[in-house]
């Protein structure tokens, strides 16, 4: 080694015995490494004050580091507490014609617009999902733009062994403001989510909500095209 270098070496090793850092001896020692430093302590042995004075000093960068985590978790969460907000004022009240933009785009995502051949051939018109937020906006969808009363309504409720029927049925019965009598209630469990789903992943089960007009199929299926067309325009 040259001599320079041992020089820094002694240099290192007395600052490291005062229960100095890396960091606090590399201020000392300029161009050092820390990796260098950590070749030249690793043979080091410790007096219980100096190991002491560095395990003080250990607590305090962890809680440091604990303290800004924290801090910057704050700091993050006010921030997107603001920005949610922001974005939701800024919506402001539906329009009719928000309403039908906001209706026709989550049937075009989450129901099923099918037409079964043959000689009386069937239309399909049906909306399914889990969120009684999602649930309650196509139901609002339903009837004040489509037009369709309660009695067109064939509400059906997919659950999971784990769930109560009638509680599940009492739940979407208040979501769509359907009459629990109108439900019916069956249980499913996929091949592939069998006995891995956890028991809470759907509280409440999957409501699908059909209705029984093949009017309504024609007035969805034009809403979906008029966004298609004008939003490629």
């Amino acid at each position: 080694m040259y001599r320079w270098r041992e020089k820094e070496k002694i240099i290192a090793l007395k600052l490291r015995g005062l229960g100095k850092s890396y960091r606090e001896v590399q201020s000392k020692i300029p161009g050092i490494s820390r990796s260098t430093l950590s070749i030249w302590f690793r043979d080091l042995k410790l007096s219980p004050a100096a190991a002491k004075i560095l395990e003080a000093k250990k607590e305090r960068a962890e809680n440091n580091i604990i303290k800004w985590s924290k801090e910057r978790s704050a700091a993050a969460k006010t921030r997107n507490t603001e920005t949610t907000q922001e974005y939701s004022d800024a919506i402001g009240k539906l329009s009719r014609r928000d309403l039908m933009l906001v209706g026709a785009s989550l049937y075009w995502g989450e129901g099923s617009l099918q037409i079964r051949g043959g000689p009386y051939p069937h239309h399909k018109t049906e909306f399914s999902n889990s969120s009684p937020e999602m649930t309650r906006v196509f139901m609002r969808f339903a009837r004040e733009i489509l037009g369709v009363p309660t009695e067109q309504f064939r509400p059906h409720v997919q659950i999971y062994p784990n769930l109560d029927a009638q509680e599940s049925i009492a739940f979407w019965a208040k979501v769509t403001e359907i009459p629990d009598s109108y439900f019916r209630a069956y249980t499913q469990v996929s091949s592939a989510s069998k006995h891995k789903r956890p028991i809470n992943f759907l509280p409440h089960g999957t409501v699908q909500i059909r209705i029984n007009n093949p009017v309504n199929f024609y007035k969805i299926q034009g809403c979906i095209n008029g966004i298609i067309k004008n939003a490629n325009s």
